[in-house]
């Protein structure tokens, strides 16, 4: 891998194409070859993204395609960064924690998203990425952010967010006990 290239990959359910085009397209005009664009997974934006991906052929994108569970500890292992980029417009991506959000944070991969859900207040609030406005912040800021970074604090955030996910766990299997009758 380049150390001059950031690898930005989406790994699992690729959706969301009108935010993802809208990077790439970006990337495009500013003609920006330090980052390479990775998708590996399967969704319903596929075919979309390998035409887009075939126009676009100046910017640095990988497309892969639906892959094997065995295969994800290689997708992380050779990603620098994790796109969580989703439409703020959706109520499910306002409210969703996917599990992209979780495997980033056990393979040790820092996320990249947008404001205006609950999943960019978790990984503000645990320091597990980096949240942008926009499109238009991403492309100005994330060199910058990415240089100064701080793996030490996104280290002891990964553990303070394990730390709460097994004690929503604890209390969700609590609950459901009780629902079954279970003690």
């Amino acid at each position: 891998m380049d150390s001059n290239i950031h690898v930005i990959s989406c790994i699992g359910a690729l959706k969301d194409f009108e935010i993802l085009s809208e990077l790439l397209v970006f990337a495009k005009n500013l003609d920006e070859a330090r980052i390479k664009f990775s998708f590996h997974g399967e969704g319903l934006i596929n075919e979309q993204l390998k035409h887009l991906a075939s126009d676009l052929s100046t910017v640095n994108i990988e497309l892969t395609g639906a892959y094997s569970k065995n295969d994800e500890y290689y997708f992380y292992e050779k990603s620098d960064w994790i796109n969580m980029f989703m439409s703020p417009n959706s109520l499910n991506n306002k409210t969703c924690l996917s599990n992209r959000l979780y495997n980033a944070a056990y393979f040790g991969k820092p996320l990249l998203c947008y404001s205006g859900s609950y999943i960019s207040e978790v990984i503000e609030k645990f320091n597990l990425g980096i949240v942008f406005t926009s499109v238009d912040d991403f492309f100005d800021s994330f060199f910058a952010k990415a240089a100064a970074f701080d793996y030490e604090n996104y280290n002891i955030g990964r553990q303070k967010f394990f730390e709460w996910v097994y004690s929503e766990n604890l209390i969700f299997e609590k609950r459901l006990k009780a629902i079954l009758g279970g003690s």
